[in-house]
């Protein structure tokens, strides 16, 4: 009879399960590949993010989830792997199955063996299109007026220093016209200021109309 501990053993074997578990229930999408850009694991979050499931995913390379003008930087995230190093969080752009990108946040780290050989790469992604809208919407309204969409006076103070900036470096000149809207007030009164933003509207589509795109109605 031969008695053999594999208390270690079997609490490696828990904790490897565990994080699994973890890897596996994760929001994010997180997948391993081998360094020839192989898809050695994809968890359920990827599946969730990108569309494809994991038989699809795992032993293919799925080139297509990452737009072509982008392609560059997986060389680079590979350099640095190679060198050791992990790739901090970054902003990236991937193609989910059926051509629709998602814009996410991406982490990449080296996988290394138990010699200490890198041997792939483990990659992190979050889904951030949510909060890209979030700041666009914020810096739309910190820019532009709510009621005609047209540039505010912060954001055309901005583009008339440049544009007097440039002349002073060009030798040209810009025009600079003040319109008035005459008894305006007295339709915000009358009528009320939801008729009155309908004119500012009005007024604005005509001024878009009859401007050049390289000009500045504000």
């Amino acid at each position: 009879l031969i008695l053999r501990d594999i208390s270690e053993r079997k609490q490696a074997e828990q904790a490897q399960a565990r994080l699994a578990a973890i890897v596996e229930n994760s929001d994010d999408a997180i997948i391993s590949r081998s360094l020839d850009g192989t898809i050695l694991s994809w968890n359920a979050g990827a599946e969730r993010l990108l569309g494809y499931a994991a038989a699809e995913a795992v032993g293919a390379k799925l080139m297509e989830t990452i737009p072509e003008d982008r392609r560059h930087e997986i060389e680079a995230t590979r350099d640095i792997i190679r060198a050791g190093k992990a790739v901090p969080s970054y902003d990236a752009i991937r193609v989910a199955k059926g051509g629709k990108p998602v814009e996410v946040s991406l982490s990449v780290s080296p996988i290394k063996d138990a010699d200490d050989n890198i041997v792939g790469t483990s990659g992190i992604m979050r889904d951030i299109s949510e909060r890209k809208l979030a700041q666009e919407r914020i810096d739309n309204l910190a820019q532009y007026d709510v009621v005609t969409g047209l540039p505010n006076r912060r954001l055309f103070n901005d583009r008339l220093t440049l544009a007097m900036a440039r002349d002073k470096r060009i030798g040209a000149m810009t025009a600079l016209l003040l319109l008035d809207l005459d008894r305006f007030k007295t339709i915000n009164e009358t009528l009320g200021h939801s008729t009155g933003d309908k004119v500012l509207q009005a007024v604005t589509a005509r001024l878009r109309e009859r401007l050049r795109e390289v000009d500045t109605v504000a």
